[in-house]
């Protein structure tokens, strides 16, 4: 029977006094956020892609409701652009510039055909992908719910070549999802930011052997403590030694 080690000590911070002194994202850094339903996995991306959204380097939200009142708040307070297509229409003979929102909400008409909303889905979410990969220069793409994108849209090639190629290229993605067991293969071994909730499904749990430097127990075992919208930070090493790990509170 393998010996239980003792758990790290992990300093705690609450959301605000992490955001203001330890949040700091570079250009092409993936973001991965897995958790449990109703963990508050989209608020805390939408605190994490504030702060970062500018017209230079802008996010694209991939919206694959037919409605979501959390989005359409975020993109209101932060004057985020809603658009049906890729690229936007106003946009399409023009190269990006400073002239443009700090981002976008890429929320396709549904006619609740489930054939015909899917394709549009899968065809407007891969146009966006490619383009941000083109444009590169610190451009975001954040997708609310990663396995569906790999399961329903079946988007899993699209997601994975983004994954290994866009952090060269300075693009990044942020991806968030409940089913942490069903998550694209390059997500956990790829992202520099990991947030972790306390999930306690056992197939979750295997996968963050995935993550790799850092003992999958100490993440059970930590991330078994934590209380509704507390998340375990990892940060990956890029260009240094050691991992950084802390509580990030609601």
């Amino acid at each position: 029977m393998r010996r239980r080690e003792p758990l790290p000590h992990v300093e705690r911070f609450m959301r605000d006094e992490f955001l203001r002194s330890r949040w700091s994202h570079e250009r092409g850094e993936h973001v991965a956020i897995l958790g449990p339903t109703g963990w508050g996995k989209t608020t805390l991306a939408f605190d994490l892609l504030g702060p970062t959204s500018t017209p230079e380097e802008p996010t694209i939200v991939l919206v694959m409701k037919a409605r979501d009142r959390t989005v359409d708040r975020f993109g209101k307070a932060h004057d985020f652009l809603k658009v049906r297509s890729w690229p936007p229409p106003a946009h399409r003979t023009h190269k990006w510039s400073p002239r443009r929102p700090p981002g976008f909400l890429l929320w396709p008409k549904h006619t609740y055909n489930v054939e015909i909303d899917e394709d549009r889905l899968r065809k407007e979410f891969r146009l966006a992908m490619v383009s941000a990969m083109k444009r590169g220069q610190g451009v975001k793409v954040f997708a609310d719910e990663i396995s569906d994108l790999k399961d329903v849209l079946k988007l899993e090639r699209d997601v994975n070549n983004f994954v290994r190629q866009a952090r060269s290229l300075d693009a990044a993605l942020f991806a968030a999802t409940q089913r942490p067991f069903n998550a694209p293969t390059t997500i956990y071994g790829q992202s520099v930011h990991l947030f972790i909730g306390n999930d306690p499904d056992r197939n979750s749990q295997k996968r963050y052997e995935e993550i790799g430097g850092v003992d999958p127990d100490v993440i059970t075992g930590v991330t078994r403590e934590l209380r509704r919208y507390e998340w375990l930070y990892i940060r990956r090493p890029r260009g240094e030694t050691g991992y950084r790990m802390c509580i990030v509170g609601p």
